[in-house]
């Protein structure tokens, strides 16, 4: 199992700025995809789910060594796809494909190299259907090294889907959990530096503006919004 703890140092250091997208992920479930690319050493990594692009501008700057592919259709929002594409046109190692992830992904996967190494970031679709969308393609790639699907409680009926169709499945937000230590860890250790800057505050696409959102979501969510984490055996 990894030790999540002896990645915390390293990205401690490369992420100083403490503005949290709205519609994103928390730096500790962030941390824990990137640590999970680190140990199982994938050669690509894709995201279902895009928005605003935070958690992929997140693991794009954390592995540059990585190809990091993000899928939306962009439809949620729309300004998302202007917004992302500006964002992230600066990472060279980011390919933003705009579709449907439920058919976009698996055609993905069947043309790439037998030889590469896969992680998967699910954050779109959401529920029962994201957790079916992840059966179907672990199930049917081995070359998927993990897993992990966003806006999941560790108690929730969502949870005990995973628990049901996956072997090895981490919780980010279970209070004791495995993952414990490291999401308090990197969690306080930005709350702290976001607390020096400014005062709580609204989400907001400005980061100025929206600074502050950060302390917002640690005192309304301070286990984070939930990610399921599913391991290969």
């Amino acid at each position: 199992m990894i030790d999540f703890m002896s990645y915390a140092d390293e990205f401690k250091e490369m992420f100083t700025d403490t503005w949290l997208t709205p519609r994103g992920v928390t730096f500790s479930e962030g941390f824990a995809i990137t640590s999970l690319m680190k140990h199982y050493d994938v050669d690509i990594m894709i995201e279902s789910g895009v928005a605003y692009g935070g958690s992929l501008e997140m693991i794009a700057k954390c592995r540059p060594e990585n190809i990091v592919i993000g899928i939306d259709t962009f439809k949620a929002y729309s300004d998302s796809l202007e917004y992302a594409k500006k964002r992230l046109h600066n990472y060279g190692n980011v390919r933003i494909v705009v579709g449907d992830s439920l058919k976009v992904l698996p055609a993905i996967l069947n043309e790439a190299s037998k030889d590469l190494n896969f992680g998967i970031f699910i954050d779109g679709p959401k529920g029962d259907l994201a957790v079916d969308f992840g059966h179907y393609l672990y199930d049917n790639d081995p070359r998927i090294k993990f897993m992990c699907i966003h806006d999941i409680w560790h108690d929730t009926p969502q949870a005990t889907l995973c628990r049901k169709d996956f072997d090895n499945v981490i919780f980010t937000d279970e209070p004791d959990g495995v993952f414990a230590e490291a999401r308090n860890e990197i969690d306080s250790h930005m709350l702290k530096i976001n607390k020096e800057l400014c005062s709580p505050s609204k989400s907001s696409l400005n980061p100025e503006e929206g600074l502050g959102y950060f302390q917002t979501t640690m005192e309304e969510y301070p286990y984070g919004f939930g990610m399921a984490m599913i391991e290969r055996p």
